[in-house]
């Protein structure tokens, strides 16, 4: 591979972190397959339970990448084609997701029965549309007059979005490290003070138990995402080793399976190294055009509901995650066809 640098690689040619992002997406709902079926009181078995938690890493992998990619987005156009182009990519498909939920899944679910007090109404899919308008709501996870009940996670008709509310935070903490001229003209020497500051910040939160009302999981996750940016930052005097790599990711997800939170903070490079270099190692075209990652991610979840209600509860965990995959897959290339690809071919609207 000679030494490729990794913003030569990553910005200037090929990759594949739509793929791996895809990848990330499935090991999330691999890793809720468990947490579906058997509730997370009743994971008993160790091994069951590391998987269950796979899909913290996963989330944590989005967010470096997430991280790199969005800063290295502020090169072009100003703060208002940020915002639009931002806003683009998250709300539309999420919208569309509500939608599926509250006039799909959620009457869907009273007809099997899962549906508590006097069956689906209307009304209580208004109320929840507008609960979870904003991603940011406090109600993100707001159920619909108490459903579904009695499978999977009762009451809670899509936990993975909870993740949502601190991606939009995070691309506005970031606006002045990629808009404000004093800052962004040394934007090497901000970003690094403020990676150092989010990393040390995260694992005073865990030692001392300390957090944001509503947002509790901001300081982790922001460590993560300015961990991107800081790659990003530096990314012309990193190289790329495919050995490297490999090595990186291997002890990656050991070191996370290891289940401690501390070296998680405090390992974050190694992490950022092997989630990003992969982007340029791993050699696909795989969803190189077509990004339903972010679809089979929102989608996930209420499938998971859904096949429950249906019959999939008497299956093992690995063939409800298999299944799950191949249905939201399917509903996350409808998101791109019909809602995502669309929408986004409006971002340059806003100049």
């Amino acid at each position: 591979m000679g030494h490729q640098t990794l913003n030569d690689s990553l910005l200037n040619r090929r990759n594949s972190l739509n793929f791996i992002r895809l990848v990330l997406a499935a090991i999330v709902i691999v890793g809720h397959a468990p947490l579906q079926l058997y509730g997370d009181s009743n994971i008993t078995d160790i091994w069951v339970r590391k998987v269950n938690s796979l899909g913290s890493y996963a989330v944590m992998m989005f967010f470096v990448i997430s991280g790199y990619l969005i800063l290295a987005s502020t090169r072009h156009g100003n703060l208002k084609s940020y915002a639009w182009r931002r806003f683009l990519r998250i709300y539309p498909a999420y919208w569309g997701m509500l939608l599926f939920i509250a006039f799909i899944a959620a009457p869907l679910s009273s007809l099997l029965g899962y549906f508590p007090s006097n069956g689906w109404e209307v009304s209580q899919s208004v109320r929840y549309l507008i609960s979870n308008f904003t991603i940011v709501s406090p109600s993100y996870v707001a159920d619909i007059a108490g459903s579904p009940a009695g499978v999977g996670v009762p009451g809670v008709w899509n936990g993975p979005i909870w993740t949502l509310k601190y991606e939009v935070v995070l691309y506005v903490v970031l606006i002045p490290f990629g808009f404000l001229s004093f800052i962004k003209n040394k934007q090497r020497l901000y970003v690094t003070i403020f990676a150092i500051f989010s990393a040390i910040f995260a694992a005073y939160s865990y030692l001392a138990d300390f957090v944001f009302p509503g947002f509790n999981n901001l300081p982790h996750l922001m460590s993560f995402f300015f961990m991107g940016s800081l790659f990003y930052v530096w990314g012309d005097k990193i190289i790329v080793k495919r050995e490297m790599s490999i090595l990186c990711a291997i002890l990656s997800i050991v070191i996370f399976l290891l289940n401690s939170e501390l070296p998680n903070l405090l390992l974050q490079p190694l992490f950022a190294y092997a989630i990003l270099t992969l982007g340029v190692v791993l050699k696909t075209d795989f969803a190189q055009k077509n990004d339903i990652s972010y679809g089979l991610y929102i989608y996930g979840w209420p499938v998971q509901q859904v096949l429950l209600m249906v019959g999939f509860s008497t299956l093992s965990w690995p063939i409800n995650a298999l299944v799950t995959c191949v249905v939201a897959v399917a509903l996350a290339s409808v998101s791109w066809f019909l809602i995502e690809r669309p929408a986004l071919s409006l971002k340059r609207i806003v100049k």
